[in-house]
């Protein structure tokens, strides 16, 4: 049965048999080999032009070293190995990404080309454009300027022959003018001779009476001479004065104290006088600042912090240079405070800073944003921006400061406003760095919006706070060798006293 199937089979199932037998596990056609692998030889890419059965030669004879791995039936090639068109494979994948590669190579040179050719025709076509406007505008010029130059010469040699004709014309009345005023000339010349002459006639007849009376004149004026040179030189001592201080005149600065020494007779004019120059420097100054309102602010402030501090606190003389600011955290620009304030009408910021609230409890210093409007004092987280706490204007009772170089000041709360449970907590502790100008537009804001005038106590040693309804403290200050750290303040309780170290 088995011989009559063999026989019986058609003769490519006997090829097929005798290929598997031989061991060639991979078959693919001329034509198909070739257009697939023809990457791999040099001799048939891109193009060839021979026969499909010749090309699949060349391409193997390129790529394979042992000839017995390959084997050309009538229509189709044999690979005995399979690692072998998998090598092919490997290879055909390099060669196209190369291709891909040179692909991309020779379009972007192309892009890149044509690019530069678009730009160098615009370029050559706005040089030549460019360069006809330059040309014709230079035409113009030079065009203008050449009919310019011929009016004004065709101008000028129609003058010339206008003044000749007008000189022929009137050359003879020109003579008749000249001998007029000749004659004018010379009767006025012959007056004149005639009034020198009577002029010099009164000369010599006063001179001749001045002559006779000289010796009566000059022993009269030995006698009233002397008063009237005293006068003169008292009038020139009094010029000379003013002119010097006139040229020595101090600035217009107030700290400017230079005076010009005067003599010794015009000590206490010196004196009125400086007086009175001091006097107009000060107008002019406050004109200035009349003038701005914001010069004029300021000038209050700086004027109120000098009534309230000076003598009073040791740390006032090193701010008086400094200017004050209102708002030093900028919040105006700051979205989450602008989003806190959206409901309410109190707006305005009267200052805002950094600032360290003392814990009364412990003493620890921990880190607020303070912010003062026209009728509250909020106290802030400075991440968050969450209301810590909300201090009306009118229930701060005093603010108490100390005596010496410290930043520490307390504000003292309403015993009423503490008991109906406004403020659980009491009186406030706080660490400013610019605890001068705080004070200062606290006590402003208060006078300008509730009538009233903030009470301020100033301490040497010891100040009594009450943290709790039925509470006291005792905040003490104590000197030390080391100067203390203004942003981390030392505080420290112990019992009913906390102690600060300044």
């Amino acid at each position: 049965m088995l011989f009559i199937l063999c026989f019986d089979a058609p003769s490519s199932l006997l090829e097929s048999l005798k290929i598997h037998r031989a061991g060639y596990a991979h078959r693919m056609p001329f034509e198909r080999f070739l257009m697939r692998y023809k990457m791999l030889s040099k001799t048939t890419w891109p193009t060839w032009k021979q026969g499909p059965k010749t090309g699949c030669r060349e391409i193997l004879k390129a790529t394979m070293k042992k000839p017995n791995e390959y084997s050309f039936g009538r229509t189709k090639v044999f690979i005995r190995n399979p690692k072998t068109v998998f090598d092919l494979e490997d290879r055909r994948r390099a060669s196209l990404e190369e291709l891909a590669i040179l692909i991309q190579k020779t379009y972007r040179g192309w892009h890149q080309r044509s690019a530069f050719q678009q730009i160098r025709n615009a370029q050559i076509t706005i040089s030549k454009y460019f360069r006809g406007y330059k040309q014709r505008k230079e035409y113009e010029r030079i065009r203008n300027a050449q009919i310019t130059i011929s009016k004004y010469f065709r101008g000028w040699k129609a003058r010339c022959e206008l003044w000749r004709m007008k000189l022929e014309l009137n050359s003879g009345w020109a003579s008749e003018i000249i001998r007029k005023y000749y004659y004018g000339w010379k009767l006025r010349y012959t007056v004149k001779r005639i009034w020198a002459a009577s002029i010099i006639a009164k000369y010599h007849a006063g001179w001749k009476v001045r002559k006779q009376y000289r010796a009566k004149l000059t022993k009269h004026l030995k006698k009233s001479a002397a008063p009237v040179i005293a006068r003169f030189f008292k009038v020139a001592m009094v010029y000379m004065f003013l002119i010097r201080l006139r040229d020595n005149l101090p600035s217009l600065s107030l700290h400017d104290k230079r005076w010009p020494e005067a003599p010794e007779r015009f000590k206490h004019v010196s004196l009125e006088l400086k007086q009175i120059h001091h006097r107009w420097r000060a107008k002019c100054i406050r004109d200035r600042y009349n003038g701005d309102p914001k010069l004029k602010r300021k000038l209050l402030e700086k004027t109120r912090a000098s009534t309230l501090f000076r003598g009073k606190k040791m740390l006032y003389s090193k701010t008086v240079k400094v200017p004050f600011r209102a708002d030093r955290l900028n919040l105006r620009e700051n979205q989450r405070w602008n989003k806190l304030i959206a409901d309410t009408d109190d707006k305005r910021i009267i200052w805002s800073d950094n600032v360290h609230k003392v814990n009364r409890s412990s003493g620890k210093a921990v880190p607020k944003v303070l912010v003062v409007l026209r009728s509250l004092v909020l106290l802030l987280e400075p991440k968050s921006f969450a209301i810590q706490y909300r201090i009306n204007l009118t229930h701060i009772q005093q603010v108490s400061l100390s005596v010496h170089n410290d930043f520490h000041f307390i504000l003292h709360i309403d015993p009423g406003q503490v008991a109906v449970g406004s403020y659980s907590k009491g009186d406030f502790i706080f660490h400013c760095p610019n605890v001068i100008e705080l004070v200062t537009k606290m006590h402003l804001v208060m006078q300008e919006a509730h009538s009233r005038r903030l009470p301020l106590k100033f301490v040497d040693n010891e100040i009594i706070i009450y943290p709790m309804p039925n509470e006291s403290l005792k905040l003490e200050f104590h000197r030390t060798s080391e100067q203390g750290d203004v942003v981390n303040p030392h505080c420290r309780r112990r019992g009913n006293v906390m102690q600060v170290q300044i």
